[in-house]
């Protein structure tokens, strides 16, 4: 029988699902929630019920935690707005790093330096200022707000240094309108955008062997120009605050580059060894260094092999971006920034 005495509703409602079972079953005198999961025979069916109880309490709580955080950076707030958007393979990896190995060090929340998991191809930080524009990405990478952030900056500070970041018209963006304060455009040079892509999925999609993937090529063009034609007249048309990067430009000079981004996007430039220490941090010499072993990921492709199939399809792809005319659209791009 279930004593009442010391039972308190808030407290119980607190609990998670395992606990609740866990009290109900100590008043009751026989154990709701199984000591061993054993899945086979009746007993087996009752622990998958619980499991699956489980399951969905846990579920509904991770739900609501990123809904809350959806909610939380599409609302308004009282500063400026920044989109960062850039194609794949353009170096948007690299300078979300640099901003996140920026703000670790600032608040003195990590040291920096992210772990990189071989198994899942991704780089991890205990903070970032980046937040993804599409529902799917949110719910995908179940993106909530961490726990103990109140601990190093209020919300409003983060929000202050908060960037969306968007590959938009390459994925659809549906959390955010463009209606954004301040933009930057991170781009790469066509050609050599094309042959980074081609290394990285020339076997993925439409491969015959000793053939060239003329089908990866056209479609992978005929996607950058379409990004390319839509930021160019975005900016033509809308004006506002924007900044383009060439992706050449960050690899040749990435302390200039990356000061610039910064101060574009309003960050306190006044430490420059933080600024200098997320830079050294997110370069190809210290990442691979500091992995110590080979690295199995996608950011950096075998230069040999780049080198190869340049040869092999230069031809094609002269051709293919003169019929698609993405050299010109390119070169718009850039000198809008220059105006």
């Amino acid at each position: 029988m279930i004593n009442l005495k010391h039972f308190r509703i808030k407290n119980f409602l607190k609990l998670d699902f395992r606990w609740k079972l866990k009290r109900i079953g100590k008043h009751l005198g026989i154990n709701l929630y199984p000591t061993l999961f054993e899945l086979k025979g009746f007993k087996g069916l009752y622990n998958r019920l619980i499991m699956n109880l489980l399951f969905r309490s846990i579920a509904n709580e991770k739900k609501k935690l990123i809904f809350e955080e959806i909610e939380r950076i599409t609302l308004k707030n009282s500063h400026e707005k920044k989109l960062l958007v850039s194609p794949p393979s353009s170096g948007s990896n690299y300078l979300r790093g640099v901003f996140s190995s920026y703000c670790e060090l600032y608040y003195k929340i990590g040291n920096g330096i992210p772990k990189f998991n071989s198994l899942t191809n991704s780089f991890i930080f205990s903070f970032s200022p980046i937040k993804v524009d599409t529902v799917f990405h949110q719910l995908f990478n179940q993106k909530v707000k961490e726990p103990f952030r109140e601990k190093f900056l209020t919300d409003d500070e983060f929000n202050k240094k908060m960037i969306i970041f968007s590959r938009y018209p390459f994925i659809q963006s549906d959390l955010f309108k463009f209606d954004f304060e301040k933009k930057v455009i991170l781009i790469r040079e066509p050609e050599d955008w094309i042959i980074s892509r081609y290394t990285q999925f020339e076997k993925n999609r439409f491969y015959e062997e000793g053939k060239i993937n003329k089908k990866l090529i056209i479609d992978e063009l005929g996607r950058l120009n379409k990004f390319i034609v839509f930021w160019k007249n975005y900016i033509k048309e809308k004006k506002g605050n924007f900044l383009v990067v060439r992706f050449e430009e960050m690899i040749k000079d990435p302390n200039s580059c990356v000061l610039k981004v910064l101060n574009f996007f309003d960050y306190d430039v006044s430490n420059h060894k933080i600024i200098d220490r997320s830079i050294e941090i997110n370069s190809k010499e210290f990442v691979l260094k500091d992995l110590g072993v080979n690295f199995t990921g996608t950011r950096f492709k075998d230069p040999n092999q780049k080198k190869k199939n340049y040869e092999k399809i230069k031809l094609f792809t002269e051709e293919t971006m003169t019929n698609l005319n993405i050299k010109n659209n390119y070169k718009e791009l850039i000198n809008i920034s220059k105006e």
